[in-house]
């Protein structure tokens, strides 16, 4: 029962930040944009070929990386409010303690990035399937038919593990908002990063020189399903293989960043 009080003071909060509140509606504008926007551009005149075929894979790059963002600015914001208004310390004297509150904050944002990475994906296969197709010589893909909704789930229980790393480390390393805001925007790089396997250094066994950054292993189990002629090779893993690992790398940046936290700012 307290937890519940406590999620709806969590809500009530967060919800009462204008950018907090946006990041709540989020999931269903990326959904929106990738069933009415993105299509749209697909098909501007001059978009064909490999123009379309880049095009669309930096749309899916987007749409597979914003859930675990949305969840780790959520996380950061609330986590730097309680710094600025310096409500940790109105935690130390109730039944739940410190670091029991910052667990239940890990718990609920990390299912704010589950749910945030299913509707965005599932939304976009169910509403707009047909319009991410690509035409490989006489041989025409439907992308989101080789993504199937448990794979989507998957992919949303492995790569969220990565919201912790990235919100509690923002919040380790800002002394006050401003400061968490700029790193934070600087972080969106992260998104694209895997994006690097474009390049044919990074095909391949090169695949793995990104092994480092905690979400090329969701990225890439998900670009060999849908784009297979493109990434797949024989030093590729499985799906549920990147799944694992991209879990077990996420939960070790994660305990890393948790550690970090707790001592800087605890």
């Amino acid at each position: 029962m307290k937890y519940y009080e406590l999620l709806k003071f969590e809500l009530k909060n967060l919800l009462r930040d204008k950018m907090n509140a946006t990041m709540f509606v989020y999931p269903v504008i990326m959904v929106l944009m990738s069933v009415f926007l993105f299509p749209m551009l697909f098909r501007m005149e001059g978009v064909e070929g490999e123009g379309l075929q880049i095009t669309m894979i930096i749309f899916v790059f987007a749409l597979i990386g914003f859930g675990f963002m949305i969840a780790s600015v959520l996380l950061g914001f609330s986590l730097l409010d309680n710094k600025d208004e310096d409500t940790m310390q109105t935690i130390a004297v109730t039944p739940i303690s410190k670091r029991g509150y910052v667990h239940f904050k890990l718990v609920y944002t990390y299912v704010i990035a589950v749910l945030s990475t299913i509707i965005i994906l599932a939304g976009t296969k169910l509403f707009a399937s047909g319009d991410y197709v690509l035409t490989y010589g006489s041989d025409t893909v439907y992308l989101f038919d080789s993504l199937t909704y448990l794979h989507i789930f998957v992919f949303a229980i492995s790569s969220s593990l990565l919201v912790p790393a990235l919100g509690l480390l923002i919040v380790g390393l800002s002394k006050n908002k401003v400061e968490g805001f700029a790193y934070m925007k600087a972080s969106g790089i992260l998104i694209f990063i895997p994006m690097l396997v474009l390049f044919p250094a990074f095909q391949s066994a090169g695949q793995y020189l990104l092994s480092i950054f905690p979400n090329f292993w969701g990225v890439q189990g998900v670009l060999n399903l849908m784009f297979p002629s493109l990434f797949l090779s024989g030093a590729s893993l499985g799906f549920y293989a990147y799944m694992l690992i991209g879990a077990v790398v996420c939960t070790i940046y994660s305990f890393i960043s948790y550690k970090f936290y707790m001592r800087r700012a605890i």
